[in-house]
């Protein structure tokens, strides 16, 4: 589980930096001094910090490897403290949409502690609220771009282990499916028997075999007709014989 430890750790430390920056000693001054601001941007997906959303890629990716060789309820169990970390995320731009104002116009140093970065998560190098620290409008929409980019991340990891999840399911029940239809006992009354022949002749009455005869001959061709007719005789020959034989069995 180091790699799952990794990401989440990663996606929920905040490291901004401290630069020195040109300001006016005062609103109406020309005359300027250097001063301590935030800097957040290579946290986010601009400039040269491609390489902060490469890592998170990559973390993501080995979480899910982590998370792939666990057993079902194991899953799921982390994906509740994940959906736990992304309300935390949610409850952080509830904090910062209501401290938000126009751009182009500086935070008061306090404004970090009034979005309350540092209760909800890990966050380096922030300053008191007196410090002598400019919060930049700068810094704030970069902060916005690097909440929203450890949450994308967070999310399309939950995607994915959800439908990690989904596809075990069907796989399961087929399985038990199959072991139902296994362990199914036979129906016997539904087994039918090898058909049996039967070593007979049909038996007709006195003149029905003729009269049978003369119905089918307009059907075969003239040259067939004695065959047919054979045919007739012969099941005739062997009914009379058949019934001689059981009227000389009665007589005995």
């Amino acid at each position: 589980m180091n790699n799952i430890t990794a990401f989440l750790t990663r996606l929920q430390t905040f490291n901004p930096r401290l630069v020195k920056q040109e300001a006016p000693i005062k609103a109406d001054s020309k005359e300027m001094k250097s001063i301590d601001a935030y800097d957040i941007t290579r946290e986010t997906h601009y400039y040269d910090s491609f390489s902060y959303k490469s890592e998170l890629r990559v973390l993501k990716d080995m979480a899910l490897i982590d998370l792939l060789a666990l057993d079902k309820e194991r899953i799921g169990l982390q994906l509740a403290q994940l959906n736990k970390i992304k309300d935390r995320f949610k409850e952080l731009w509830e904090n910062y949409h209501q401290h938000y104002h126009d751009y182009h116009k500086d935070y008061k140093a306090s404004y970090p502690f009034l979005i309350k970065p540092d209760t909800l998560f890990i966050v380096h190098n922030l300053q008191g609220d007196n410090a002598d620290v400019v919060v930049t409008a700068q810094f704030v929409e970069d902060l916005a771009d690097s909440i929203k980019l450890r949450e994308s991340f967070l999310k399309e990891l939950i995607r994915d282990v959800e439908t990690m999840m989904e596809k075990q399911e069907p796989v399961a029940n087929e399985s038990l499916n199959s072991d139902e239809e296994i362990s199914k006992p036979e129906d016997k009354s539904l087994k039918q028997e090898a058909p049996m022949q039967v070593n007979r002749y049909p038996t007709f009455k006195e003149g029905a075999a003729n009269q049978l005869y003369n119905i089918l001959k307009p059907y075969f061709i003239t040259e067939d007709h004695f065959k047919l007719e054979n045919l007739f005789l012969i099941v005739t020959h062997k009914n009379n014989h058949a019934n001689f034989s059981k009227a000389k069995t009665n007589l005995y």
